[in-house]
This record gives structure tokens, sequence and C-alpha cells, in this order.
């Protein structure tokens, strides 16, 4: 079956396409003939982004360089339950603010098997039919417009943050969002519960200062394996704030016998916190300690060692973050690290690609020129 219509964002998006009208259709489980019944009741094509599936059972849906208006989003989400659809790609939308309030809502109430999101270079928004874009939020003076494009930015960190989310892997990969943005989503993901495997933060005019909360992101979140901080402005700087969270370290006898005396004094509390419990009486605060692992006869105290992938191109970096580097490729024999090799000098790359040789994941820095 084939539409002779043609798809028109203005008639699209002017359309009520409701739960109720939704309903009423008959799905035959095949993504494109059922996706065209409700765009003839809207009165327009198909949107261009779905014409190439039609005989095909997609697992993806790209819309690249397309517009993208509301009532396509309620269509792809009524239809996913029955497709085999895991992963959805935005790249160069212009998206509205209830657009993507739509598709923010829909993701984290629907039912859906999406788990992989790419939500990229959308630092253009359009509000009231005037496009904008989050590179000049410091100079827009309209407060009920820099009111609203917050709102499109604080969507995004609801979409990485919400709980409980099927969300495995987000790309917001050039999308000038910001420290403040960054932030948001680091403490959010300040769960146990947050499953984002993979998170790409390409080109957002990130500064170290997001990176404070990254470190402390990671001593709890323990699903995190991927992190893309590249092309933004971290500095040598950015690396001591998360490198005493990260890997496994070595104690000698000293640091040993401390964290066994700070274990034991932990061990009280919790006993004691059971008899006021019992009592009905006020707990006492519990203090953190971070696991201990023995390995091959030693004791190694073991921060975050699931993240194991960084990505740090076209940041400011110089020689001066060697030391950190090697300390996460020491601290965690599974980190891959992708970085400029033409800040270091020739011994220096020779020490970072040398560090745990015959890796499995081969040479464990990757030095570009």
């Amino acid at each position: 079956m084939k539409s002779k219509k043609f798809w028109s964002y203005e008639v699209a998006n002017q359309f009520n396409l409701t739960d109720e009208i939704l309903s009423t259709a008959k799905q035959r489980g095949r993504f494109y003939e059922d996706s065209l019944i409700f765009y003839d009741i809207i009165g327009t094509g198909i949107h261009p982004s779905l014409k190439g599936l039609q005989g095909k059972v997609p697992t993806v849906l790209n819309f690249n360089n397309v517009l993208v208006d509301i009532n396509t989003i309620k269509i792809i989400f009524h239809l996913f339950p029955n497709s085999k659809i895991t992963a959805i790609k935005f790249n160069n939308n212009n998206f509205n603010l209830k657009t993507l309030e739509c598709f923010v809502n829909y993701y984290n109430e629907k039912e859906h098997n999406i788990s992989d999101i790419s939500y990229e270079w959308n630092s253009d928004v359009i509000i009231e039919n005037i496009k904008y874009s989050y590179k000049d939020m410091n100079i827009i003076e309209d407060e009920k417009l820099l009111q609203d494009l917050q709102k499109t930015k604080n969507l995004l960190v609801n979409l990485a943050t919400y709980c409980p989310s099927k969300l495995e892997i987000l790309s917001l990969r050039g999308n000038f969002l910001g420290d403040k943005v960054a932030i948001k989503i680091f403490e959010g993901m300040k769960k146990q519960d947050n499953f984002i495997r993979a998170l790409n933060l390409y080109k957002n005019d990130l500064t170290d200062e997001c990176i404070k909360t990254f470190g402390d992101m990671i001593l709890i979140n323990r699903n995190l394996e991927e992190i893309n901080f590249g092309s933004n402005h971290l500095t040598d700087n950015a690396f001591k704030f998360f490198i005493k969270n990260y890997g496994m370290f070595l104690l000698n006898e000293e640091k040993l016998d401390e964290y066994k005396k700070l274990e034991k004094e932990r061990h009280e509390i919790i006993k004691q916190n059971a008899k006021l419990k019992a009592a009905k009486k006020p707990e006492l605060e519990v203090p953190f300690l971070d696991e201990l692992k023995e390995k091959d006869g030693a004791f190694y105290l073991v921060k975050n060692d699931i993240l194991r992938v960084f990505n740090f191109i076209q940041n400011n970096f110089t020689d001066k973050c060697f030391e950190n580097l090697k300390k996460i490729l020491e601290g965690n024999r599974d980190a891959f690290i992708t970085i400029e090799g033409k800040i270091f000098t020739d011994e220096q790359k020779s020490v970072l690609k040398s560090l745990v040789p015959g890796h499995k994941y081969g040479e464990r820095i990757f030095l570009l020129k």
C-alpha cells in the first residue's frame, strides 16, 4: 500500500491525533503499513523518514536532517510495542518544545523496547515558529524565551535520569548543552538503578566544572561503561576530580590495617543501629566504605572498575595529564582511552602504550596524531 500524498510538517503538526483515535485502528504488525493508516487520518503522506521501511522489519528508526512533527512521535510510540525497534536516532531536527516534551514523556511512560537513543546536533530549537540556538543563550535577553529554551534542556536531563528506564545508550553529541545540564545529568545518575551504559557528551561546551560532579557520580553508579567527553574544554585538572574515585588501589600493610579498623567501626555502628531500630530511636549514619578485594595475595581498595572506555579527544590537555592517564590504565586493566598523542613526548607515549602489554583489547590507549 502506497500513499500518493506528500508529507507536510505544517499539516501533520496541526492535527490532534489522540490516544482514542490511535486505539481505534487495527494493527497488523507491519510497521510501515500500520503507520500509513494514521497518516491517512491526519490527511498527509507518511513521514519521509519512514518511507523506506515498506516491506521491512526495522530495528532502528533514523530521522536525519528533517523536521519531526508531534503526530509522528505519537504514531511511532503507538506502534513500538508490536515492533522489533530498539533504537531511535534524531539528527539535526529543529525540535520544538511541545514535540520534544511529547517524545520524552512518551519514552518515560509508554510501553516500548527502545534502549538506544541518539539526539544529536539538535542545539537549534524552534520556539514560536522561530529558530534559536543553545549557543546563543548567553546573549538572549527575553526571559520567557530563555525559560522555554531551558525547558527543552531539562527534558533531556529527564530523559537521561528518569528511573526506572530502559535507556542504556544515550548520545547527546553536538548539542552545546553546557556544564549546568551535564551537572544535572550526573547528579541524576547517582543511582544504582540508572542503567545507562554508554553516554556521549561530545561537543557540549563542557569544562572542568562538571567533572567534579562526574567524579562523585561514578563512585555510586556502577552501570556506566563508556563516556565520551570529546571536543569540549577540559584541562589537565579534570582528571583530578575523578581519578580518586576510579579503579583499584593497592593497599600496603599500614593502609590495610586502617581499612580493617574502619570496617570494624562501621560494623559496630550497624549493630548499634539494629538496637536503635528495635527501640524505635533515631539511627546513626553508617559511613560509606569502599569494597576490599583480594587478588594474588594482595589487597586492593576497589572504587569504580566498571567504567572502562574514555574518549578525551579535542580538549585542552597537555603532557601534565600524563601521570593521571597512567593511573587510569593501572587502576583498571580493562580501561581504554582515546586522546591526542601530540601532547606527549615519545618517552611518555612509549610508557602509556606499554602498560599491561598483550591485553585482550590490544593497545589500551589510542593516541591520535
